[in-house]
């Protein structure tokens, strides 16, 4: 897989309903840029498209909160190329939340996401490859074998999941048979690219604790199920992508007193995402909490 790519921004993966009810797969590039003309997200499930849904407003979440709909960095915040903020020590809070606000009301007005949305992920653009080195929503065979008791190590011929199971249209472990399934036998361990990176994400929120194996930690620990198994979430969803991905764009908390840098899994090395996993330390921005499930 070394030499293969499937870069998330450019290929086409998210299933979208267009103005006339035709169903297209989109890159996230084309669904940012176009989502004013696609009525909503269109994928194998409706919990698929909450996935998806939270990915989006997490790559929003990470540029404006940083940025205004101009692109240009809110005052008292400066953005170094990688897109990090240095906090400047008399930055009004309140009228920063003023700015955001305005941001809010110009993107609306606008109907259309900035560029600075498309900047942001040309920045990371190599954190967005299925196939990459550094593969999206996912950790190398090596660096799972080195964190994992040795008897779930996939070297060992443990540690996997079936496709089989990941694809929650059939969902068939090893100890059940799943009849009733739209494939048969010979093709349910098949998916094209395309399904394949929709599941993987769905996996990744959903999974419950029995398809988990424990990180090496020196003491005891319960297994967490993906952030989103345990929830009962709620979004708005009005005439448009657009419209829906702006409703749900918070872009600052209620009870909010100071400036939260956002921080998704992709800003992350590895290593120090791990560390903040296995600490349980709890995400404290709004960028982060909408891939939080990635665990």
């Amino acid at each position: 897989m070394k030499n293969r790519h499937f870069n998330l921004i450019t290929e086409p993966w998210i299933k979208v309903l267009d103005e006339n009810y035709q169903e297209l797969t989109v890159s996230m590039e084309e669904v940012l840029k176009n989502a004013r003309h696609y009525r909503q997200l269109a994928g194998e499930m409706r919990s698929q498209d909450l996935v998806i849904l939270r990915l989006l407003l997490a790559v929003l979440l990470s540029v404006y909160q940083r940025v205004n709909a101009d692109g240009e960095p809110y005052e008292g915040l400066t953005i170094d190329d990688a897109w990090q903020v240095e906090v400047d020590s008399d930055l009004d809070f309140e009228d920063l939340i003023e700015e955001m606000q305005e941001t809010w009301q110009t993107l609306y007005e606008g109907g259309e996401f900035s560029q600075a949305v498309f900047d942001y992920l040309k920045a990371y653009e190599d954190r967005f490859d299925f196939f990459g080195e550094h593969a999206f929503y996912q950790v190398s065979r090596e660096f799972y074998d080195a964190h994992v008791p040795a008897k779930n190590q996939v070297a060992k011929g443990t540690g996997t999941v079936a496709i089989k199971q990941i694809n929650r249209n059939i969902s068939e472990s090893g100890n059940s048979i799943a009849v009733f399934t739209p494939r048969t036998n010979t093709f349910k361990n098949q998916l094209s690219i395309d399904e394949l990176v929709r599941w993987v994400l769905t996996y990744q929120n959903y999974t419950g604790v029995t398809d988990k194996t424990k990180v090496n930690r020196a003491d005891k620990f319960s297994v967490s199920s993906g952030w989103l198994y345990n929830l009962y979430p709620v979004y708005a969803q009005w005439t448009n992508l657009f419209e829906t991905l702006l409703l749900n764009l918070t872009l600052f908390e209620n009870e909010q007193d100071k400036y939260s840098q956002p921080k998704p899994v992709w800003e992350w090395t590895t290593e120090s995402y791990l560390k903040e996993r296995i600490d349980e330390t709890v995400p404290d921005n709004l960028g982060q909490v909408q891939n939080v499930g990635v665990n």
